[in-house]
This record gives structure tokens, sequence and C-alpha cells, in this order.
């Protein structure tokens, strides 16, 4: 075969430019590889408990847990998760930062999403 045989063939898989072979632009599957893959409540119970944290971590964390819907997401602000610890804001907010630190948590506006360890980015 001459190269100007298979070109037509290739500039048919190719798509044009942005589009891959197998579907959807790669700037779609981009933004879904930098979306966090969201768990059940049960699971991220289950990865947070392997997880060693201090007390203000796990007290934010079973309160997220509490308030999680089954879609893993949990609208609170730190002041309403302040409310009823009786911890300080500050402290709330060390224990949202060491959480997203470790991948537990990702923030979508005002959303705070359960993800996998490492799953956030």
């Amino acid at each position: 075969m001459t190269p100007d045989e298979t070109a037509p063939a290739e500039r048919q898989l190719s798509g044009g430019p942005g589009i891959r072979v197998g579907g959807g632009s790669t700037d779609e599957r981009s933004a879904a590889r930098r979306q966090p893959r969201t768990v059940t409540p049960a699971d991220w119970s289950a990865a947070v408990a392997r997880v060693p944290l201090n007390l203000a971590g796990r007290t934010v964390a079973g309160q997220l847990l509490d308030r999680a819907g089954r879609s893993g997401r949990v609208r609170a602000t730190p002041g309403e998760l302040a409310a009823c610890t009786c911890l300080p804001v500050t402290g709330i907010a060390d224990a949202l930062a060491d959480l997203a630190s470790r991948g537990l948590i990702a923030q979508e506006g005002r959303t705070l999403v359960l993800t996998r360890p490492g799953s956030a980015r």
C-alpha cells in the first residue's frame, strides 16, 4: 500500500483536531479525569479508619460522614461544623485542610466531596 491509500482511513479514524478514537473530545476526557472520584459514605468511613488523624480530624470526619448524602457530598461550612463539635473554627479549618491534603475530601464550590484517598486533584 502506498501512503496515499492509507491516508483517508487515518483521517477518518482521527476524527479531526481535538477528537480521539474512542469518542469524546480530549477536553471532555481531561475534565472527567480532574473530577474527584466520589465514594459511598461506608467506603469513605473504612478509608478514614486506616488513616492516622488527630482528634479534631476524626471529629470533623465523623461530622462529614453524618452529613453526607448517598452521593458522598456535604454542604456544611466550618462554622456549622464548629457549632456542633465545640471545636474552634480554626481547628475545623485545619482539620479540613488535613483531610484534603490526604486526598479524603475535595471541594467543589461550597460543597465538600468525600473522595477516595489520592483521587482529589
